[in-house]
C-alpha cells in the first residue's frame, strides 16, 4: 500500500476503533471521521500517534502485528509515553528526529534497521500542532528478497561500475572446527580499489592480500553469513590502515556462505552510504539506497528527429526529494513540467546517440532548482535509453552565487575605502616557527597610507622589503595562531606620519593568511600630543597654585598663631580693664575672620582640583542642626533677631562628614544672620521629604535677593553687587563651598528669594542614610584622663613670639612644659629627659618635625601632635604617616590645641 502523501489526521489523534484495537478517549473536537478510522484499520501500513506529551493515543492492527513481538496488546501501549515503551530510541537518531518533527512542526522520513525486531521500517512523520502521527512501512523484503531482474544485466553492470562506494562479493571460508577465519573474493566494482587499495582482488582471500587484516571482519561476516541478519558498523584495518562504515547481507538463502558488502573508505570522508546487492538484489539494493537522485528514461522525438521529450520508466525513492515530482515514473517530464527547458533534451539526446556520458550542472526552472548531474546511455543505442544520477544543489549554487555577490561587494569596498589594506601569508620554517610574511594583494590606499607603492610589494616578503623585525612578525603570527584580532600603532619614519594598524586573521582555525588595515592618524596623534602637553601645562599650572596657596596660607598662619592666642587670652583675662578685653575679643574676631577667608581659599582650590577627602560616618541632622545654632546664637542675639528652630523628629540620620555639614550650615546659617538687620527673624527648620530624602530650611526676612542675582548666587566670589561687598565685606565664597560639598555629600543647595528687601530661604536636601551605614562599633571604656600636672610636654617652635605665647598658656593651663627651637636641640633635651607629649612646628631650621618625630620614636614611646600653617589633605596624610597623632592648621587656637592634646593622651 501506498503511504498518503500527507494523511488527513485531525488533532488530536484518537484510537482507531475497528479490528479489534482498543479505544483510547474520545471527545471534543476533532474526532476521527468513522471514513479515516476505517482507512486506518485497514490499511497495511502500521500506523502510530502520539500527543505533545509523547503519550501514545493511537495504534492501528498493523502496528499491533508489527510489534507483536514486544506487546501482546493495545493496553500495553496505550496511554504510555512512547519512551517508556521504546527506552531503546531515546538517544538513537530516529528518537531524535521524532523529536525535530515535533519541535519544528517538519515532515521527515527515514528509513532503519530496528535490531529488537530485526526489520528493515520507512518512517514517516507528519507532525501537527497537537500531536505527531507517523506511518511505518516493513521494508525487509524489499531490502533483502530476491527479485527478478527489471533490467539486464548490462544495466546493473553499468550502475555497478558507476556508483562511488566500494562493492564486493566473497564466501566465507571457515576452519575444521567451523570458525570462521578468511574469504575469498568472488567479484569486486572499481570503485573498490580506490576505498581498499587493493588490486585485481577477485580470487584472492584477504589473507593472501593483507596477511595481518583485521580478525574481526571474518568474526562479523561470518555472523551475517550464519544468521542471514544483514549488519551495518564501521571497523578498522590496521593491515590497510584504513576505517570503512560497511554494510553487509547473506547473498542466497539459509546455508549460504556468500557475502555481499557495499563499503566506503571513511578515513577520509568519514561518512557513506553502504548498499549490498547480488546480482538483481544487488541492483535493487543499490537503486533504492543511494542518497542521490536516480532516474532511467526514454527519449522521445519529434518528427525531424529531435529530441522534444523523455518519459521516465524507472525513479528511485530519493527521486521525488531531490525534484518535487511525485509519481513520475510512466509520465513524461513535459507532462509534470510543461515549461521544461530545452537544453535538457538536447544534452540527453546526444548522450543517447553518441554514448558519451557527461556530468554538467543545470537549473530547471519549472522545478525551481538546481541540479548536478552526471548522465550515461543505458542499454542499445536504438533504445535511446538514459541513466541519470543527480543531486539538487539548489543550495550550494545559492550559497556559492551569494559568495560570488560578496566577493564582488568586498572588492568594491576593497577598492574604495579610504585606509590601506593588504591580504598576507604568513611564513614559516620546517620547524613550525613564523619567520616572514608574504604580501599577497593591496588596495589603491595602499600606498598612499603606507609610502609603499604595490606594484613593488606585491609577492614580496616582508624580509626582502625591510619591514619586519622580529618583533612584528611575531605578533601578526600570533594573531594567525589564535585568531585574536590585534590594534596598534606605530610612527614610520620614512613617510613621516603615524599609522593605526589593525590586524585580523582570514579564515579559520589553521588559516595561514591575515589582513592589516592602516589608517593615517598623524592628525589625531598630533591633536593628542597638543591636548597632552596642555594638559600638563594645566596641570602644572594647578600644581604651581596649590603651593602657591600652600606657602601663603603658611606664610599668613604662622605670624597669627601668637597674636590669636595673646588676644584669646587677654579677652578672658579679669585683671585687665574691660574697654581692654573688648579691644582684645576685636582682634580675635578679625584673626579668626582672617583663618577663615584662608581656610576658604584652601577649601575651593581642594574641592575645584578634586582633592578633597570626605570621612564619612552616620550622624543626627537634628543634632548638627542644634550645634550649628548654639555657635551662631551669640551673633544673632548681639542684633536682637529672633531665632527659631523646628524640628522634625523623623528628619533621621544622614551619612556625612561631620565637620562639613557643620561648615555648610554655619555658611548658611552665618549668612542669614550677616544679611539680616536688627530685629528681624531666622527660622532654622528640618523636614524628613521623602524615605530617601531629608532637609534642612533656613529663612530669614533679610535684605534678599534680585531675581538677576539668583542664578548666580552660589558662583564663587559672588555676592550680588559692588554695595553689598563694601557693606558686608567677605569674598563671596561660603556659597560656593557650601554647594559644591553639599553634592559632594550626594545633596543639593538651592536657593528662593521674592526679591530685594523680601527675605531670602536656603534648602538644602541630603540621602537619609541606609540601615547598614548606621551601625557603629562598640564603644571602648573609657580610660581615666591624666590631668595636665602629669603630662611633660617639650613645644618646639622656631617663631619666637609664638613659641613664648604657646608656652606661657600651657604652662598657665598647668602643662610642665620645655621649648627648643630646631631638631637638635629638640633631640638634646630628648636624650637628657624624658617627655609624654611631643608637639613641634613641622618647618624647622636645621630639619623638619616629621624626621624630629621619627627619631625621638626610634629610643622612646612619644606621641606627638604636629603644628603647620600647611593644611591641605595630603599635609595631614604626611604627619600621620609621621607618627603624629594629630595635625593641628595654625594659627593655633589654644582651646584647639588642648583638645588635640587630650585625644592624643587618650589614645
Amino acid at each position: 500500500m501506498n503511504l498518503p502523501e500527507r494523511p488527513v489526521v485531525p488533532t488530536p489523534v484518537p484510537s482507531p476503533v475497528d479490528g479489534g484495537v482498543g479505544s483510547a478517549a474520545r471527545a471534543g473536537n476533532g474526532l476521527l471521521t468513522r471514513q479515516v478510522e476505517a482507512i486506518l484499520n485497514h490499511m497495511s501500513d502500521a500506523f502510530i500517534a502520539m500527543d505533545r506529551d509523547w503519550r501514545i493515543i493511537s495504534v492501528n492492527p498493523a502496528y499491533l502485528k508489527l510489534v507483536e513481538p514486544l506487546y501482546l496488546s493495545v493496553e500495553d501501549l496505550l496511554g504510555y509515553t512512547l519512551w517508556e515503551k521504546f527506552p531503546d530510541i531515546v538517544q538513537q537518531e530516529v528518537g531524535h528526529r521524532y523529536r525535530a518533527a515535533m519541535e519544528l512542526q517538519r515532515e521527515d522520513r527515514m528509513e532503519l534497521l530496528y535490531e529488537p525486531l530485526g526489520r528493515w521500517l520507512e518512517v514517516h512523520m507528519h507532525p501537527s500542532p497537537e500531536s505527531l502521527a507517523i506511518f511505518i512501512q516493513d521494508i525487509t523484503e524489499r531490502k533483502l528478497s530476491d527479485s527478478i531482474l527489471r533490467e539486464s544485466e548490462e544495466r546493473y553492470r553499468t550502475l555497478f561500475k558507476a556508483i562511488d562506494e566500494g562493492f564486493c562479493v566473497f564466501d566465507m571460508l571457515y576452519d575444521a572446527s567451523g570458525t570462521p577465519v578468511d574469504y575469498r573474493f568472488v567479484e569486486v566494482n572499481p570503485a573498490f580499489e580506490r576505498h581498499t587499495g587493493l588490486k585485481d582482488a577477485a580470487g584472492y582471500t584477504l589473507r593472501e592480500l593483507v596477511p595481518d587484516a583485521n580478525p574481526s571482519w571474518f568474526t562479523i561476516y561470518g555472523e551475517v553469513a550464519r544468521t542471514g541478519v544483514p549488519v551495518r558498523f564501521q571497523n578498522e584495518d590496521a593491515g590497510l590502515k584504513r576505517r570503512f562504515d560497511a554494510y553487509a547481507l547473506r547473498v542466497g538463502g539459509e546455508g549460504s556462505h556468500r557475502v555481499a558488502v557495499i563499503f566506503t573508505d571513511i578515513s577520509e570522508r568519514h561518512a557513506a552510504d553502504a548498499a549490498l546487492k547480488e546480482s538483481e538484489e544487488r541492483y535493487r539494493t543499490l537503486f533504492t539506497s543511494l542518497d542521490d537522485g536516480f532516474c532511467v528514461f526514454d527519449m522521445i522525438y519529434d518528427e525531424a528527429g529531435k529530441p522534444v521529450d523523455y518519459r521516465f520508466t524507472e525513479v528511485n525513492p530519493s527521486f521525488e526529494r531531490h525534484t518535487g515530482l511525485k509519481g513520475a515514473q510512466g509520465k513524461t517530464i513535459k507532462e509534470m513540467v510543461p515549461t521544461h527547458e530545452p537544453h535538457w533534451f538536447e544534452i540527453y539526446g546526444r548522450i543517447a546517440e553518441t554514448g558519451v556520458p557527461e556530468h554538467f550542472t543545470h537549473v530547471g526552472a519549472g522545478m525551481n532548482r538546481w541540479f548536478e548531474v552526471r548522465a550515461f546511455r543505458m542499454g542499445a543505442p536504438e533504445l535511446r535509453r538514459v541513466a541519470a544520477i543527480f543531486s539538487d544543489v539548489t543550495q550550494r549554487y545559492m550559497t556559492e552565487k551569494a559568495l560570488k555577490e560578496s566577493e564582488e561587494r568586498y572588492r568594491n569596498l576593497f577598492n574604495a575605502i579610504d585606509e590601506g589594506v593588504c591580504l598576507c601569508e604568513m611564513l614559516y620554517d620546517a620547524s613550525g616557527k613564523a619567520i616572514d610574511y608574504r604580501i599577497l594583494e593591496v588596495n589603491p590606499a595602499f600606498g598612499p597610507s603606507t609610502g609603499l607603492h604595490g606594484d613593488k610589494v606585491l609577492g614580496k616578503t616582508a624580509r626582502e622589503l625591510m619591514l619586519a623585525p622580529d618583533r612584528r612578525i611575531g605578533m601578526y603570527a600570533q594573531v594567525v595562531a589564535t585568531g585574536e584580532p590585534l590594534r596598534y600603532q606605530t610612527y614610520v619614519e620614512s613617510i613621516g606620519r603615524w599609522l593605526d594598524i589593525f590586524v585580523s586573521r582570514v579564515g579559520g582555525e589553521g588559516s595561514r593568511f591575515f589582513v592589516p588595515v592602516f589608517s593615517d592618524i598623524t592628525a589625531r596623534r598630533l591633536a593628542e600630543q597638543t591636548l597632552q602637553e596642555s594638559k600638563e601645562a594645566a596641570e602644572a599650572a594647578n600644581a604651581a597654585k596649590d603651593r602657591f596657596l600652600a606657602v601663603l596660607s603658611h606664610e599668613l598662619r604662622t605670624p597669627l598663631t601668637p597674636v590669636l592666642m595673646t588676644a584669646a587670652a587677654r579677652e578672658l583675662d579679669p585683671e585687665i580693664p574691660s574697654g581692654l578685653r573688648e579691644d582684645m575679643a576685636m582682634i580675635r574676631r578679625n584673626v579668626e575672620l582672617e583663618t577663615k577667608l584662608i581656610d576658604d581659599l584652601l577649601d575651593l582650590s581642594r574641592i575645584t582640583s578634586g582633592k578633597l577627602a570626605l570621612r564619612m560616618e552616620a550622624v543626627d541632622l537634628n543634632t548638627v542642626v542644634r550645634h550649628v545654632c548654639g555657635i551662631c546664637r551669640p551673633q544673632i542675639l548681639e542684633k536682637e533677631v529672633l531665632l527659631r528652630m523646628e524640628l522634625d523628629p523623623n528628619a533621621g540620620l544622614v551619612r556625612v562628614d561631620p565637620a562639613r555639614l557643620q561648615q555648610i550650615l554655619w555658611n548658611i546659617v552665618k549668612n542669614a544672620a550677616k544679611f539680616t538687620p536688627d530685629g528681624g527673624w531666622i527660622h532654622v527648620r528640618t523636614q524628613r521629604v521623602s524615605n530617601e530624602r531629608t532637609c534642612v530650611r533656613v529663612a530669614d526676612s533679610g535684605i534678599g535677593i534680585a531675581p538677576d542675582v539668583l542664578p548666580r548666587i552660589f558662583d564663587a566670589f559672588e555676592q550680588g553687587d559692588e554695595q553689598i561687598t563694601r557693606q558686608f565685606g567677605g569674598l563671596g565664597l561660603g556659597l560656593a563651598i557650601s554647594k559644591a560639598l553639599a553634592e559632594l555629600h550626594g545633596g543639593s543647595i538651592t536657593a528662593s528669594s521674592s526679591g530685594e528687601g523680601s527675605g531670602s530661604t536656603f534648602t538644602m536636601e541630603l540621602p537619609v542614610a541606609r540601615e547598614e551605614q548606621t551601625l557603629k562599633s562598640t564603644p571602648l571604656s573609657p580610660r581615666p584622663e591624666q590631668s595636665p600636672q602629669q603630662v611633660r610636654v617639650l613645644l618646639v617652635e622656631d617663631h619666637p613670639d609664638t613659641a613664648r605665647v604657646l608656652a606661657v598658656l600651657l604652662r598657665r593651663a598647668g602643662y610642665n612644659v620645655d621649648t627648643a627651637v630646631s631638631v637638635a636641640s629638640a633631640l638634646e633635651l630628648g636624650d637628657a629627659n624624658t617627655y609624654d607629649l611631643l608637639v613641634s612646628d613641622l618647618g624647622l631650621p636645621d630639619g623638619s618635625g616629621y624626621e624630629l618625630m621619627r627619631r625621638m620614636r626610634e629610643t622612646r614611646p612619644m606621641k606627638g601632635i604636629a603644628m603647620s600653617g600647611f593644611g591641605m589633605d595630603r599635609d595631614v596624610q604626611k604627619s600621620l604617616q609621621a607618627g603624629f597623632s594629630e595635625h593641628v592648621v595654625k594659627p593655633v587656637d589654644i582651646g584647639q590645641l588642648q583638645a588635640a592634646m587630650r585625644r592624643a593622651m587618650d589614645r
